[in-house]
């Protein structure tokens, strides 16, 4: 949300279009850098699951699926609907973007 802020300040005056935009470009440069982080913790957590611990096979499990959940329907779909739904009130309680 960080990234989409900086994006939308950019942009001379909000609208729907606009937050659109802003919300396509943040999703490009922080997309990658998620999905790898992602799954490098995956990638921990299925290590941690090969010790045949039950507790662990579990913990490791729900971790993984989490993720994979995050990563491929919360971050890409959820999250930008939601932002371009509520425009400019996205930022509602501290109005973080400044008004132009």
């Amino acid at each position: 949300m960080s990234r989409f802020n900086e994006e939308i300040t950019k942009q001379d005056k909000i609208t729907n279009e606009n937050v659109k935009k802003a919300m396509l470009i943040s999703m490009k440069r922080v997309g990658k850098p998620v999905f790898s982080a992602a799954t490098i913790l995956s990638a921990s957590f299925a290590a941690m699951m090969l010790s045949g611990i039950l507790s662990l096979l579990q913990i490791g499990a729900w971790i993984i699926i989490g993720l994979t959940l995050y990563t491929i329907i919360l971050l890409p779909v959820f999250i930008p609907a939601v932002a371009t739904l509520l425009g400019e009130n996205n930022w509602w309680p501290f109005n973080l973007i400044s008004k132009k």
